[in-house]
């Protein structure tokens, strides 16, 4: 009987160093797992230290900058501990050229001082390359911006306002256009406004084939302004030259004439 009690005793002697061998591992896990969390957390709480390096184009004055994009960045805790610019002609800077192959100015060179932190990275995915953890690339893909390959400023457009000075009612088309070029933020020269009348008015209709007017005629680099491209598909034509032409006026409501009857429509 007694020898029984001591077996009893030993078994649960080794049960209970068993469980207790299981918490101290399971302990310890749950210590590593949570300090593993906390350490995340902190890493996300803390902000992430980095430089900045800009690259432009001196002679490129209608670029746009990169300024909302810093605004951007320093908004997602960052802290920017140096920023740099540079110019295209400087040496450092064709040192970046030429090693982040990079196509486009400006450009932003984020470089952080440790690894950048997952989130930050989820954040800055969007139109930027990933150099490395500790590098990532923007360059200005939005027009105007300068073209390393061609060596100009691509971008801005040069247009052509096609009026119809016999036509005390219709629409100003410089007016009129203005504000849709505004709105998706395309970036125009002064244009130059020609009556239909004049030689290269008579020439352009013809060209063209243009029936109504007045109309807007617009140079090629429309086509690097995505969405304005995709909704011109609607109101106008491209045409085999790349020109963009304006065709449908009851698209923006205007009094316009057509040149086939000499009918005057209102909206």
């Amino acid at each position: 009987m007694r020898k029984n009690i001591l077996k009893i005793n030993k078994g649960l002697t080794y049960t209970f160093s068993a469980v207790l061998a299981l918490n101290v591992l399971v302990l310890g896990a749950y210590t590593v797992i949570t300090n593993i969390k906390v350490s995340e957390a902190l890493e996300i709480i803390k902000p992430q230290t980095a430089s900045i390096t800009i690259i432009s184009e001196k002679s490129c004055e209608e670029c746009r900058t990169m300024e909302a994009l810093e605004r951007n960045i320093t908004a997602q805790n960052v802290e920017i501990t140096d920023r740099k610019e540079l110019s295209a002609d400087q040496d450092e800077a064709k040192d970046f050229l030429e090693e982040y192959e990079i196509t486009k100015l400006p450009a932003l060179i984020f470089t952080a001082d440790t690894r950048i932190n997952n989130s930050l990275q989820k954040a800055f995915e969007k139109n930027s390359t990933v150099i490395s953890d500790k590098v990532i690339l923007w360059e200005q893909r939005f027009p105007p911006f300068y073209d390393l390959a061609s060596k100009e400023t691509q971008g801005q457009i040069d247009v052509i306002y096609l009026s119809d000075k016999s036509c005390e009612e219709c629409y100003d088309p410089a007016e009129i256009f203005a504000g849709v070029f505004k709105n998706f933020g395309i970036s125009v020269n002064d244009g130059e406004i020609v009556d239909l009348t004049d030689p290269e008015g008579t020439e352009l209709v013809k060209k063209y084939d243009i029936k109504d007017v007045p109309t807007v005629i617009l140079s090629e680099d429309t086509a690097l302004y995505g969405e304005f491209a995709s909704v011109w598909a609607g109101v106008g034509s491209v045409e085999e030259d790349g020109k963009y032409v304006f065709r449908k006026m009851e698209s923006i409501k205007q009094t316009s004439r057509n040149l086939e009857t000499g009918e005057i429509t209102k909206p």
